[in-house]
């Protein structure tokens, strides 16, 4: 899950397993509240679809001629089947319900854009949660500082930047500037070509993760 041990003081083990967990729980969760809510415009739309399957989940549908003689509402084992397959504690049973709760204050056609959204954010602090895990401190700052001046700068900069932090960083003495910004690139926070370095939404995104969370720029490199 993370590159390296981290200390439980530090609480990103724990941070990342919770997302780790989540994501698990609320996929399914999507699934089924889904199907349940639009079955009707979903049959109408795939009449000629027998089957669907998402992750473990197995969904049939009726063609035309099929759901004549079917009963109206899905048989009691497609159900049963798909809620046996769903992650279940007791903790998992209290979030549920207070999502429920929660979907209450929206109109039914709004759940699912809801519940994608939320999947869909769940996912991209998890990705930040285990970027901030292996980010040298001074590359925080340089991304905090590339944000300031308009999310681009050009490459001499960017260079001149990873210069001042090699002299202070003996570690860093045989690194190059590719190998500097690589971690940056490969986790989409930045785009570098032959003129510019650029802040991409992903990495705006980052930073506002960061100050949201409150986390420190001081860190190691």
């Amino acid at each position: 899950m993370l590159d390296r041990a981290y200390a439980p003081s530090t609480w990103l083990p724990y941070f990342a397993l919770a997302f780790d967990f989540a994501k698990a729980a609320v996929w399914p969760f999507v699934v089924v509240f889904a199907v349940a809510s639009f079955r009707k415009q979903l049959l109408d739309l795939i009449n000629r679809v027998w089957a669907m399957k998402v992750g473990v989940v197995s969904v049939k549908f009726y063609a035309e001629k099929e759901r004549q003689i079917a009963k109206t509402d899905p048989s009691p084992e497609v159900s049963e089947s798909i809620v046996r397959k769903l992650p279940k504690t007791p903790a998992i049973a209290d979030g549920e319900k207070r999502v429920l709760v929660q979907l209450k204050d929206f109109p039914m056609q709004d759940h699912q854009a809801l519940l994608v959204n939320a999947v869909a954010v769940l996912q991209l602090e998890k990705h930040f949660a285990l970027v901030y895990a292996n980010i040298f401190g001074s590359q925080i700052r340089a991304l905090q500082s590339l944000n300031e001046r308009g999310g681009i700068v050009g490459i001499d900069e960017g260079i001149a930047f990873f210069g001042e932090v090699k002299n202070r960083f003996p570690e860093l003495h045989d690194w190059t500037f590719d190998r500097y910004v690589a971690f940056l690139r490969s986790n989409l926070i930045i785009s570098v070509d032959d003129t510019t370095v650029s802040l991409t939404d992903v990495g705006r995104d980052f930073i506002q993760f960061v100050v949201r969370y409150g986390l420190s720029t001081e860190k190691h490199l």
